[in-house]
């Protein structure tokens, strides 16, 4: 039986509403990799506890566009950091994307997914506002219950192997 086997999208939580365009409940099954964009501004132990998370194939399409940035543009290419806001659409306020965190699922759990929803109205100090649009062809997953504001939850733990954390370039417009 998966962890998190009771999730259905009639108890879907807000945050994971706002979240996720046309939300549905998957399995992500022992062994699948997966990646998750954190900030530094948070304590290591927590890089890892968070709910979004993204499955490897849409992580690597973030990737291309990286280094397709890099090919064009030299060192003033987009960092990656900043493709993954605009891929997942973060606004600024809650994340620096400047950390990946890359985890195997360890056993089967259920996990809402979707494209991200469009971000609105993120203010900058000049007065521009900013709407990040996510990119439809990227996935959000939002897993419940595996972390907390100290870190992994025991459920996190069974749930998810983490095999690397890495600081990563991201720019930042303000």
């Amino acid at each position: 039986m998966p962890i998190n086997d009771d999730l259905d999208l009639i108890n879907l939580p807000d945050i994971a509403g706002s979240g996720l365009r046309s939300p549905r409940v998957v399995t992500l099954t022992s062994g699948q990799v997966l990646f998750r964009f954190a900030s530094t501004t948070s304590r290591p132990e927590t890089w890892a506890a968070g709910p979004w998370w993204m499955y490897d194939y849409d992580y690597y399409k973030i990737v291309a566009a990286y280094e397709e940035s890099r090919a064009q543009h030299g060192k003033d290419g987009l960092t990656l950091g900043f493709l993954g806001r605009a891929a997942a659409a973060v606004k600024q306020s809650w994340s620096k994307t400047d950390v990946v965190v890359k985890a195997v699922v360890n056993n089967d759990i259920k996990a809402f997914a979707g494209p991200g929803r469009s971000q609105y109205n993120e203010r900058m100090r000049n007065g521009i506002q900013v709407t990040w649009r996510g990119w439809r062809n990227v996935e959000q997953l939002f897993i419940p219950n595996i972390g907390d504001c100290n870190g992994r939850t025991s459920l996190g733990y069974q749930a998810l192997l983490v095999l690397r954390q890495k600081i990563v370039k991201s720019q930042q417009l303000f």
